[in-house]
């Protein structure tokens, strides 16, 4: 890696990768590009030991700055309920009515498509276990 030019293996310390990575806190790289070259610098790191030219990597210890792993989900995708009422009124039934039940019960598309009628009460929907666990057997 350029940032650590001719530097032998052995001088890979714990802390002089702890500095490198702090350094990229600061920097302009995403969390995940700062994530993904600890992965691959690791990998290196984790052969040298595999191949005896250090005792242990030092990697494992080294911790990315906070401002780095945030640990932020990307938002999943969504609509406005105007949009939701443009969609029912698009498709045709059944599946109108299996997007309504879907959307206001929860359901996976699994447990919808496993429904029968005698699972529908007027205040309740009951869902049969084997629908959730993929098993379609009767």
């Amino acid at each position: 890696m350029p940032a650590f030019g001719d530097m032998p293996l052995r001088d890979m310390s714990t802390l002089t990768l702890q500095k490198y990575f702090s350094g990229l806190g600061t920097s302009e790289l995403g969390g995940d590009t700062v994530l993904k070259i600890k992965e691959v610098l690791s990998a290196v790191l984790g052969s040298a030991v595999r191949y005896d030219l250090l005792t242990k990597n030092p990697l494992l210890a080294v911790q990315i700055p906070r401002t780095k792993v945030v640990n932020k989900k990307k938002q999943k995708p969504h609509i406005t309920p105007e949009e939701f009422e443009r969609l029912v009124e698009f498709v045709d039934e059944p599946y109108a009515t299996m997007i309504y039940v879907a959307v206001f019960s929860g359901l996976r598309v699994s447990e919808l498509v496993g429904l029968k009628w005698d699972d529908v009460q007027d205040d309740a929907i009951t869902v049969d276990e084997r629908y959730c666990r993929g098993d379609w057997s009767v």
